[in-house]
């Protein structure tokens, strides 16, 4: 999150008139949400922020920064990576969530990984909604890398963080259940 100090950090850095700094800042913005566009990200203008955000907390570091527009463009490719890499496991997850239901039995014994069929079939009974809930909250990349990616999640779908916590941990006790269920049947 850009604090008023950060932005203030980061206008001194682009300009010693405020007014130019301002400008210069308003065209840094405009030219990132247009890189971002022009590579077809959904919510440019929020990768063009979370661009600015991450230079200022680089600042805030003590990284040296002179104020050069090439500068932001280098921290974009990250950010424009990250993203990429967010919308594959997205498409991933969706394309697992598109394939048809193993059924209401258990799956065949015999099976090599009886877990992670169990496992499968127990997520494959989950409504749509508390699957792709569980899958980001607890299967995600970011969910252990990030500290806010929770609080992200939660803000996109509307929620509270605490709201989220709850019905992940719900969600997780059914899928536990089941799972146990679905292991018990494969005990000869």
């Amino acid at each position: 999150m850009l604090t008023a100090d950060a932005l203030e950090k980061l206008l001194q850095a682009l300009g010693s008139d405020g007014e130019d700094a301002g400008r210069r800042y308003e065209t840094i913005r405009r030219r990132l949400v247009r890189f971002f566009r022009g590579r077809a990200c959904d919510g440019a203008e929020s990768l063009a922020d979370e661009t600015i955000d991450r230079v200022c907390r680089r600042m805030d570091e003590g990284r040296p920064f002179d104020g050069r527009p090439a500068y932001f463009y280098g921290v974009a490719r990250n950010v424009l990576r990250e993203h990429a890499r967010r919308q594959r496991r997205f498409q991933a997850i969706s394309a697992l969530l598109t394939e048809p239901s193993i059924g209401r039995e258990a799956p065949p014994i015999g099976s090599e990984d009886e877990k992670m069929m169990c496992l499968g079939w127990c997520l494959s009974e989950l409504p749509a909604v508390d699957r792709i809930l569980i899958q980001h909250y607890y299967f995600s990349d970011e969910a252990g890398d990030d500290p806010g990616y929770r609080a992200e999640l939660a803000r996109q779908m509307g929620i509270s963080h605490t709201n989220l916590r709850q019905r992940a941990f719900r969600i997780r006790r059914r899928l536990e259940e089941c799972f146990r269920r679905c292991l018990a049947r494969r005990q000869p």
